[in-house]
């Protein structure tokens, strides 16, 4: 929100709209106590697992300027690790369908990053 403007679209870029309508109904009826649905720690580790398959699926590509480059070196990054995921799915001789919806599941979350971005 600016200062001064009363309202405004939110767009739900990322498809986590219904996850936090439910996080904040749980987090309402409860008063604002309790304890989180899964410990810390485990959240962590299994945060650092599908870190570990995310960068697995950039294996090969360079994207040291994520974290070095300026805000316009991040953001040409996003078309070329498109290309990159692509690349590495055209180079699968009979992919399963399985292996069809991963591959477009990983272009359509860079996608999204990229549009994020943009806006």
């Amino acid at each position: 929100m600016f200062k001064g403007k009363p309202g405004g679209l939110v767009v739900d870029y990322l498809g986590l709209a219904q996850e936090l309508k439910e996080a904040l109904a749980v987090y309402t009826e409860s008063g604002g106590h309790g304890e989180t649905a899964i410990d810390q720690e485990e959240a962590v580790k299994v945060m650092l697992e599908k870190y570990e398959v995310c960068c697995d699926f950039f294996h090969g590509f360079d994207r040291s300027k994520w974290t070095s480059g300026n805000a316009g070196q991040k953001l040409s990054l996003l078309p070329a690790a498109q290309e990159h995921l692509l690349a590495k799915a055209s180079k699968e001789k009979h992919p399963s369908e399985h292996k069809r919806k991963v591959h477009a599941s990983r272009y359509r979350v860079v996608e999204s990053f990229r549009t994020l971005c943009s806006a």
